[in-house]
């Protein structure tokens, strides 16, 4: 866990197919972090993985995303769309966008994409 935590020079991530596992909270605080793309070999994104960071805009969460832990998003405040890559099959993601601290948010849910607009 904590891997990358507050690593304020990451502004972008690209979890590559190898990788299997991160711990919570391993890039919490990222406060510059804009954009997120999360490799197939994932299959469970943990609690508070990406919470606090306040600069994310996008995130493209593959197939391969089965569970996504609670706070995994919470106060990403500028984040505005999670873009599902195929057929998933998230267990709560409803419960993504309660997390988020986004008061009037819009979303909808396809079988491919599930957004989130922040700007009316």
């Amino acid at each position: 866990p904590y891997a990358f935590n507050g690593c304020w020079d990451l502004v972008a991530i690209e979890i590559p197919d190898s990788v299997e596992l991160i711990g919570e909270e391993a890039f919490s605080e990222c406060e510059n972090l804009e954009r997120l793309k999360i490799g197939k070999g994932l299959e469970t994104i943990p609690n508070k993985a990406f919470s606090q960071c306040c600069s994310l805009k996008k995130v493209i969460i593959p197939e391969s995303i089965k569970e996504i832990g609670s706070d995994a998003f919470s106060e990403c405040e500028e984040l505005e769309e999670i873009e599902f890559a195929g057929d998933v099959d998230i267990i709560n993601a409803d419960e993504i966008v309660k997390e988020m601290s986004m008061p009037g948010a819009v979303y909808y849910n396809e079988i491919v994409k599930f957004k989130i607009s922040n700007s009316f």
